[in-house]
């Protein structure tokens, strides 16, 4: 199903959702791999030359939305963009859609992004044992002995952190969004690998689809 519209934009970008994580905390987990649950692209769009792109993290803690910004905003400096991030231009506080509208506009961006938190989830996966033959000790008397032994390593249970997250992409000029995607990011070390797995894939699925260069 098409997503909303224009939701996040009417809705200044501190919104948050009631009970669910914030963006911030992504940047506080302890190999990462991201990849897209879900993605939509407006079939309508019709793919423009892009300089420049609006970034904008969404959460409470306005340090770590900082932080994720800026190293979020690097992804796409490597592809040549002029990046522009929302502390650098919004107000934290919530303001009325026309007056985001014209900060938006006012900064020269082609692209506006979106990036929030949607969910944390703790999962597992189960490690199953081995079973292998025993050596016996030295010698070929207990190599033959031994080798009817069977030696058994238990299996485990791993338990990591899920973290989803959705990013939206609206063209700057229509105010449409043109793109939306959900992701999940696995059991990343810290902040940067986080931040770092989720801008590779968005900024491939980005290009991708032919939204950036």
């Amino acid at each position: 199903m098409r997503p909303e519209e224009g939701d996040e934009i009417m809705k200044g970008w501190t919104r948050v959702v009631p009970g669910v994580a914030l963006l911030g905390m992504l940047a506080l987990s302890c190999a990462t791999s991201t990849e897209m649950s879900g993605v939509w692209k407006d079939p309508s769009y019709v793919p423009t030359p892009v300089s420049k792109v609006l970034i904008i993290g969404i959460g409470e803690n306005a340090l770590r939305i900082k932080n994720f910004e800026d190293q979020f905003g690097q992804k796409f400096t490597a592809r040549k963009l002029a990046v522009v991030t929302g502390t650098e231009v919004v107000p934290r506080d919530t303001v009325a859609r026309s007056e985001f509208i014209r900060l938006v506009k006012e900064t020269g961006s082609n692209l506006l992004i979106t990036v929030r938190l949607v969910g944390m989830d703790k999962e597992t996966s189960y490690v199953p044992g081995t079973t292998y033959m025993g050596s016996g000790g030295y010698g070929y008397g207990g190599y033959y002995y031994g080798s009817y032994a069977m030696v058994h390593d238990p299996g485990y249970v791993v338990q990591y952190k899920v973290y989803k997250v959705e990013t939206n992409v609206y063209d700057v000029a229509t105010e449409k969004m043109i793109w939306n995607g959900l992701s999940k990011t696995t059991d990343p070390a810290n902040a940067q690998d986080a931040i770092n797995s989720l801008g590779d894939r968005v900024v491939y699925e980005l290009s991708h689809a032919k939204i950036i260069p």
